[in-house]
């Protein structure tokens, strides 16, 4: 198989580091094209068997390209006519690690995995050997991309997890039912993911009291393991019952406190909320919802662990203070209406 030459096209391994990953919707108009583009081969007869980040290029106009063909089968191919690897074993699918056939569907696996590294920054099957690692691939279930990120739409989640189904039967059965799933989330993930470069975000963010106390490197470092969200106004952005461990900082705008039908107050810039539930991981007792368009900066245990130890104690010290702070607000209300 004879391919063109790509100059200046960068393989996405170069993203999948928690430091360096690109924007929720750069990875969904990837996964959207790399689907096509599988869909495409699949349809000419040709399963890849090698899917990975290392094999999948950007080029400099942003289009995503396949590469590496080089153990791709014909799907009229026998597998015993093959010699030699069959795939990467961090991407393989439960069918390649017990030496079975593959079809289109293993590519899919593999698509999933690349995509899951590239919302995370971590691969779905940890292990310290091959031998552990052909275990978790053949008999653990991953946890869903958003437990590492929380912008993570719920749909995204989805389609992301039946990739990864470890029966091919309750897989996706082609790349363009992929992108047919892929394309109703645009317009969420755009609203989502509405960016700001680094120095901006720095910048909003150092004028709040909560970071008044942080050396910008420590800032920085927050803001990095952190999710920057643009919300426009009506959007719940915690809902009354619903089990979830992000805190959130108000970095602009105001959002409404709900309980039930009746509203309860208004958060302004600078405010937080979500201690409760990052601390104890309990289910929400309130919605939030934005009044007008809103930025906030969302964090997650798991977020928080990517920061060096002076950031996450600086982080720790100060959640606990205004934890404080907040419950003995609360207290002096309840003994004001006691009086």
């Amino acid at each position: 198989m004879v391919m063109d030459f790509l100059p200046d096209s960068v393989p996405l391994a170069k993203y999948t580091r928690k430091d360096g990953l690109l924007p929720m919707s750069k990875v969904v108009e990837i996964f959207f094209s790399a689907a096509k583009a599988l869909d495409y081969a699949h349809k000419n007869g040709v399963v890849h068997r090698d899917i990975k980040p290392a094999n999948v290029l950007m080029n400099p106009r942003g289009h995503t390209l396949i590469v590496d063909f080089g153990i791709a089968k014909s799907a009229k191919q026998p597998d015993s006519e093959l010699v030699g690897s069959i795939g990467t074993p961090r991407y393989m699918s439960p069918e390649q690690v017990r030496g079975e056939d593959v079809n289109n569907q293993t590519d899919l696996y593999s698509l999933g995995v690349t995509v899951y590294e590239l919302l995370t920054g971590t691969s779905p099957f940890m292990a310290q050997s091959l031998k552990d690692l052909t275990h978790r691939i053949l008999h653990e279930d991953p946890v869903p991309p958003s437990q590492y990120r929380v912008d993570v739409p719920e749909i995204l989640d989805r389609v992301v997890m039946r990739c990864m189904r470890k029966e091919t039967r309750k897989r996706y059965k082609s790349g363009l039912d992929i992108a047919g799933d892929l394309s109703y989330i645009f317009d969420e993930i755009n609203e989502a993911t509405q960016e700001l470069d680094e120095e901006s975000r720095v910048k909003m963010s150092r004028r709040l009291a909560f970071f008044s106390s942080f050396t910008d490197s420590e800032l920085r470092e927050v803001i990095r393991a952190g999710q920057w969200r643009n919300l426009a106004s009506g959007r719940n952005i915690v809902t009354e019952g619903e089990l979830d461990d992000s805190f959130f900082v108000l970095v602009s705008g105001e959002v409404s406190v709900w309980k039930g039908d009746t509203e309860l107050g208004v958060l302004r810039e600078g405010d937080c909320f979500g201690e409760m539930g990052f601390f104890n991981h309990i289910k929400r007792t309130a919605t939030i919802r934005a009044r007008g368009t809103v930025d906030l900066l969302v964090l997650s245990a798991s977020a928080i662990e990517r920061a060096s130890k002076d950031a996450q104690l600086k982080f720790h010290q100060v959640f606990v203070h205004t934890l404080i702070d907040r419950l003995a607000r609360t207290n002096e209300r309840l003994l004001a209406a006691k009086l």
